[in-house]
């Protein structure tokens, strides 16, 4: 019932179904501090993966998935309707790898969440699809939503020193350049299939709205590095 056919699962991108979902409620919880009672923002739910094993972890908590694949969410939806605490949401916002007929601009959107009721905000492989202005907006709109003290999971690409350093060597499994001078891209054609951003850059997006850094940024394998916590980079930003 709860496992996606593989028509949803293409629309939003491969991986191991119930592995990666465990994998990542364990993140959730030692590095994100995310607890049964949290009322829960999904950014970009995609096929339910984040919300598989959150079904059973979320005892009386509440989760609110976002995801812009509108036959995703509709699968969502009749998966999960006998969880009356688990709500999903399409929103058309345009995309042109993923929703290329989308209404909405995603630099302009107003998420239909109530202002200080998130306690954990989570977006897994989402800024890595984000130019700027759309970024800056959802960073925005997240320290609209969430209370003080509320924690938000990123995944992202960042670029310092080393990573730079690999990627000058070719050792990246992403083939990043120069986009503009705060951003890298894969392709100049479509910059949006996967993006990277100047680490000091990136965080102080995150700063200007009340979003500091909690503990430490965890690096990922996607360079090169040999020291990492996951694929991508995971920050951890909490609510001032």
């Amino acid at each position: 019932m709860y496992l996606p056919p593989k028509k949803i699962t293409g629309l939003v991108g491969p991986g191991h179904y119930i592995e990666m979902g465990k994998k990542f409620l364990g993140f959730f919880v030692e590095l994100g501090g995310l607890k049964s009672t949290d009322t829960v923002v999904d950014i970009g739910s995609g096929n339910a993966r984040m919300a598989y094993p959150l079904k059973d972890f979320l005892t009386t908590g509440e989760y609110y998935g976002q995801e812009i694949v509108k036959e995703a969410v509709d699968w969502s939806r009749k998966a999960y309707e006998e969880h009356e605490n688990f709500h999903f949401i399409h929103a058309d916002i345009f995309s042109k790898r993923y929703n290329p007929t989308g209404k909405l601009k995603a630099a302009e959107y107003r998420f239909p969440i109530e202002n200080n009721m998130a306690d954990f905000v989570f977006l897994t492989s989402v800024f890595t699809h984000m130019l700027t202005a759309d970024v800056v907006n959802y960073v925005a709109e997240i320290s609209r939503f969430t209370k003080r003290g509320a924690n938000v999971f990123v995944t992202c690409f960042l670029i310092n020193e080393e990573s730079e350093k690999y990627l000058q060597e070719g050792k990246s499994k992403e083939p990043f350049k120069p986009y503009d001078e705060n951003t890298y891209t894969v392709s100049v054609e479509v910059p949006e299939s996967a993006v990277a951003y100047k680490e000091a850059f990136f965080l102080d997006i995150f700063s200007s709205y009340g979003l500091e850094v909690k503990n430490t940024v965890r690096y990922g394998r996607w360079c090169g590095r040999k020291d990492f916590t996951a694929y991508q980079d995971i920050v951890v930003f909490s609510k001032l």
